[in-house]
C-alpha cells in the first residue's frame, strides 16, 4: 500500500512539473483581464494615424454596448469591435508578452459613423503587432511597437 501511495505522489509531482513547463498551464496573471469588456480610451505613441483620446469619442459611443473600439478576452480568445466591425481570434500570453496566435475573423460592414482620428485598419494593425501587456487598476495597456493602447 505504501509503495502505491509513493508511486501516486511521484506521478502527481511529475504531472505538475510537466504542466508548469508549458505556458498554457502556467498562470501569467492575465486571467484578471478576462471576462471584462475593455474600451479603448487612448493611444499614446508615434503613429500620426493612431492619434486617439477620450475627446475623440462622441457621446453615445463610449458605452460597452456601443463602443467604437473594444476588446474582451476569454480562454485564449479575443473578441471586440473595431469601428464598426466585430472581430475575434486566438491570442497567447507568456508572462507579460502577448501575441496573436492565429488568424482573426472580422465582419465587413461599412462604417457610417467612425472616428476620424483612428481607422479600423490601423487599430487592427496595432493589435496584430502587440508585444506585451500591463494590467493596472481598471486599466489594460497593450504595447505595440512604440505605441500604447490604453483600455478601461
Amino acid at each position: 500500500m505504501k509503495k502505491l501511495l509513493l508511486h501516486s505522489s511521484s506521478a502527481a509531482l511529475a504531472a505538475l512539473l510537466l504542466c508548469l513547463s508549458f505556458s498554457a498551464c502556467a498562470s501569467s496573471g492575465f486571467e484578471a483581464a478576462e471576462g471584462k469588456v475593455w474600451l479603448l480610451t487612448a493611444i499614446e505613441g508615434n503613429l500620426p494615424e493612431a492619434a486617439f483620446t477620450r475627446e475623440d469619442i462622441p457621446e453615445g459611443n463610449n458605452t460597452r454596448e456601443n463602443a467604437w473600439f473594444s476588446l474582451s478576452f476569454d480562454a485564449g480568445k479575443v473578441s471586440g469591435i473595431g469601428a464598426p466591425n466585430r472581430f475575434n481570434g486566438p491570442f497567447a500570453t507568456d508572462g507579460s508578452k502577448i501575441s496573436q496566435s492565429g488568424p482573426f475573423a472580422s465582419t465587413m460592414m461599412l462604417a457610417l459613423n467612425a472616428p476620424e482620428t483612428l481607422s479600423e485598419s490601423t487599430f487592427f494593425k496595432l493589435l496584430q503587432d502587440a508585444s506585451s501587456w500591463e494590467l493596472g487598476e481598471n486599466q489594460l495597456i497593450i504595447l505595440s511597437g512604440k505605441d500604447k493602447l490604453i483600455f478601461q
